[in-house]
């Protein structure tokens, strides 16, 4: 469990002060690893720095990435779209206080790597468990948001949230929209809730193309949903053209059973699924 003032965020552990809910008509810009969040009138809303690593031992049990599979963009030419569905499982046979994420996402490749995500929960994120905060996601159900989150220490900004059923399908969508010399630009939205939409600009080229299970504070296995999801279609561009992945996989925590199964790896119909 996190220790007061510290949360969970689909990048792992944040003090409190590093998690920031986007309001309408603002994004997130700046250099590199700074974050600063600027509105449609080009004010300055808020800068977030660096605060540190989250205390050791957060949880009692492992925690984190649990499966996944990732791919390094090595075409010579940018990611300029990464689109993929996957369908709502079933809810928590046990509901505590876990949090689990089910997302795609694009991590760049700087010395300090942030990642931009579509992300499923189950659970609160942004959120401290003892308390609450304006900046968090989710309950014990199902919601959707977008994240551009950064490594320990660093910041992490979500997009709106919505509340979402098992058994719908949601689409999740990263889209280059452009790239100067100061860097480029990315939205992230759920296909079938576009208020979800998250916009960064000037930021490094995102280049680890991932899928993922991740969860935290499970104090057992019926704090994992029921059943498995599969991310299908995936579906990947870059200036060259739809691009075939060879992805790699890693079952890092499988305790409760959990797996990765990829099938048609390398071609236009692969699909991955995560059994829990």
């Amino acid at each position: 469990m996190a220790q007061k003032g510290w949360v969970i965020t689909p990048n792992g552990y944040r003090h409190r002060s590093q998690v920031h809910a986007l309001k309408k008509d603002e994004w997130i810009e700046g250099s590199g690893a700074h974050i600063r969040i600027s509105n449609r009138n080009n004010q300055q809303v808020l800068s977030l720095e660096p605060q540190g690593p989250a205390p050791v031992a957060m949880d009692a049990l492992p925690s984190g990435w649990s499966v996944f599979a990732g791919w390094s963009n090595d075409t010579g030419s940018p990611v300029n779209a990464f689109r993929t569905a996957w369908t709502v499982p079933a809810a928590p046979q046990t509901v505590g206080l876990q949090t689990v994420f089910l997302f795609s996402g694009i991590e760049d490749g700087s010395a300090v790597p942030f990642i931009l995500q579509p992300v499923l929960q189950w659970g609160v994120a942004g959120g401290d468990t003892n308390g609450g905060s304006d900046d968090a996601t989710g309950g014990a159900y199902w919601s959707a948001a977008c994240w551009y989150a950064g490594p320990p220490g660093q910041a992490s900004v979500h997009g709106p949230s919505v509340k979402v059923l098992p058994g719908e399908t949601l689409t999740g969508v990263m889209t280059l929209m452009g790239q100067t010399a100061n860097g480029c630009s990315y939205s992230c939205v759920f296909e079938e809730y576009p208020g979800t939409r998250l916009i960064i600009t000037d930021k490094p080229e995102l280049i680890w193309c991932n899928l993922c299970l991740e969860a935290y504070a499970v104090d057992s296995c019926a704090n994992l949903p029921l059943g498995g999801t599969s991310f299908s279609p995936i579906q990947l561009a870059t200036g060259n053209g739809n691009a075939t992945p060879n992805w790699s996989e890693d079952d890092a925590i499988t305790g409760c059973g959990q797996a990765g199964n990829l099938v048609g790896n390398g071609t236009a119909a692969c699909v991955f699924n995560i059994n829990f």
